[in-house]
């Protein structure tokens, strides 16, 4: 394994003049984002014990919400965002009481709710280099947030890190939305000048896409006025067998005659009695 290069201008920092210090990233997320990273396992069906089942893409189909949900992608990163609505309320509540996941923060510390998806089978075995690639992605994170960092060419046209305070802020961060990443395992070996700027594509992104989404959600109705097909009373076909044959019972004619409009006249039987007399009396 290579040595990972280091950034020599992350060591001689400038002073902040802005009130903004720190970003926090623990305690933010308070539900899991399992049934939302693998929509690829399971395609079909709806999220369930999500958080707040009013929001508007609670009754949205699970393959749906992988295309409708922002997301990004380079060569060497995966960016997704969540509404933390969605996300899937706890089965065991750790520690009792729980804690209290506050997401507005203070004025000189952000809170951002931030999951990364560093798995063996993904990245690697070694656990000091998944570590890696997850401080190297927080530490690109609250270097764009905080200093507004950037990548420009210096006068002997090499890439060098610059910062820009007017455009660091809390712009960079969503509230109420959880922030999905899953790098591969270029990320312990790329430098800053590469990783930064990759980021803050994936952040504007997302962040636009993410805030269109809310003007939408924000004219639909609620996912309690018009329920999911599978919460109702109607029964769908339940196997392909079924459906072939509902298929045919629909297209099949009948056989049975038209009714006539004429009514029909009612005669009765006449008794041997009857008859008797009839033949007697001609």
């Amino acid at each position: 394994m290579p040595l990972r290069p280091r950034c020599r201008q992350f060591g001689r920092l400038p002073k902040l003049t802005t009130p903004l210090r720190s970003i926090n990233f623990k305690r933010t997320t308070p539900g899991a984002v399992t049934p939302l990273t693998d929509f690829r396992y399971r395609p079909g069906g709806y999220l369930h014990d999500v958080l707040d089942r009013q929001h508007p893409a609670a009754k949205v189909q699970r393959q749906e919400l992988a295309q409708l949900l922002p997301h990004g992608k380079t060569h060497s990163l995966f960016l997704r965002m969540v509404p933390q609505a969605l996300l899937q309320r706890p089965q065991n509540i750790w520690p009792d009481p729980p804690f209290h996941y506050d997401t507005k923060g203070t004025e000189r510390q952000a809170k951002m709710s931030f999951v990364k998806v560093v798995s063996i089978k993904g990245i690697h075995k070694s656990a000091v280099i998944r570590n890696r690639i997850s401080y190297r992605l927080k530490t690109a994170l609250s270097m764009i947030v905080i200093r507004g960092a950037d990548v420009k060419l210096n006068k002997k046209g090499q890439e060098e890190i610059v910062f820009n305070e007017n455009e660091a802020g809390r712009h960079w961060i969503m509230p109420n939305w959880t922030y999905i990443a899953a790098p591969t395992l270029e990320v312990y070996r790329m430098p800053y000048t590469e990783l930064v700027p990759a980021l803050r594509q994936l952040l504007l992104r997302v962040n636009s896409h993410a805030a269109f989404a809310e003007r939408n959600w924000m004219l639909r109705p609620k996912a309690s006025d018009s329920p999911p097909q599978s919460q109702t009373n109607e029964k769908g076909p339940r196997t392909l067998k079924e459906a072939k044959k509902n298929t045919l019972t629909a297209n099949k004619p009948s056989t049975k005659a038209p009714a006539s409009s004429t009514p029909k006249i009612q005669t009765k039987k006449k008794g041997r009695s009857a008859v008797k007399s009839e033949l007697s009396s001609s």
